[in-house]
């Protein structure tokens, strides 16, 4: 029996909040269209960065896939230009993929090293 590929975990995490973040972007359109009485442009601007944040939940796996969600992330981050509570969004998941990357690098070390404990005979 080989041993769990714990980077496979990692992955699912990371796709699981990219999920939960396209679900709070898209729940801002409510306040772009309400609160700051924005239409247009910036409203489908929103759609479609949320759009593109459940699509690359799937691409985790690839190479470029978490390189992907940290623009998306970048590009959410810019939301404060539009929406004072979709750049506070922003920042709150920008934490979040702060410490999802943090944990990633300390899994990746500690494989490296062979201290997991799915490593121990």
């Amino acid at each position: 029996m080989t041993a769990p590929d714990p980077m496979k975990g990692i992955r699912g995490v990371m796709a699981g909040t990219m999920v939960l973040e396209a679900i709070v972007t898209g729940l801002a359109l409510f306040v772009l269209g309400r609160v700051d009485h924005l239409s247009g442009w910036p409203v489908t601007a929103v759609a479609v960065l949320a759009l593109l944040m459940v699509v690359s939940a799937g691409f985790f796996g690839r190479p470029w896939g978490i390189p992907f969600a940290l623009v998306l992330q970048v590009l959410m981050l810019v939301g404060f230009a539009l929406s004072v509570p979709l750049g506070v969004v922003g920042v709150l998941f920008g934490l979040v993929w702060a410490y999802l990357l943090w944990v990633r690098r300390d899994v990746a070390r500690r494989l490296a090293e062979g201290t997991l404990p799915s490593q121990q005979q």
